[in-house]
């Protein structure tokens, strides 16, 4: 049986890495987020790769509609490079994800792919439900609290 699996955010960044390699593995995907034109873009580039996949809008800050969600659970990374950074000029970008960097126990920035296993982990353990993980290069360790703030909650049914 394909596995069904709504990721709040999939259309860009870190959700959208997740959604892509559920693509592979054969899933079907729903992507869910507030903005209808990310959401189109993201499902055809998946489609493109004959993704089984389709979008709804959801605002998981409007408590009726998160009600409806069934099994959530959250994978709250650290300092990850994404897009979401595209706008700072390329050096500026690269100095401030260094200098980040060198204050984890890791030494380094994340990046997408540094976060796929425990997506899988969250999706694929059914017993696993109503869980943060935290996948943020020994930020907490540190107490870097800040990097807490990073939510980005994954729904799976």
């Amino acid at each position: 049986m394909t596995q069904r699996t709504l990721i709040i955010g999939g259309a860009t960044g870190i959700g959208f890495a997740v959604a892509e390699l559920l693509a592979k593995r054969g899933d079907h995907i729903i992507l869910a987020g507030r903005h209808h034109d990310k959401l189109q873009n993201a499902c055809l580039q998946l489609q493109a790769t004959s993704a089984k996949v389709e979008s709804v809008v959801l605002d998981i800050t409007d408590e009726t509609q998160s009600e409806r969600l069934g099994r959530v659970n959250a994978i709250r990374p650290g300092l990850t490079d994404t897009e979401a950074y595209s706008a700072m000029a390329t050096e500026t970008r690269q100095q401030m994800l260094t200098r980040a960097a060198d204050n984890l126990p890791a030494k380094r920035y994340g990046r997408a792919e540094d976060l796929e296993k425990g997506y899988l982990f969250v999706i694929d353990n059914p017993f696993v439900t109503g869980s943060a993980l935290d996948i943020e290069g020994g930020a907490l360790y540190r107490g870097q609290s800040g990097y807490r703030k990073s939510l980005y909650v994954k729904a799976i049914f």
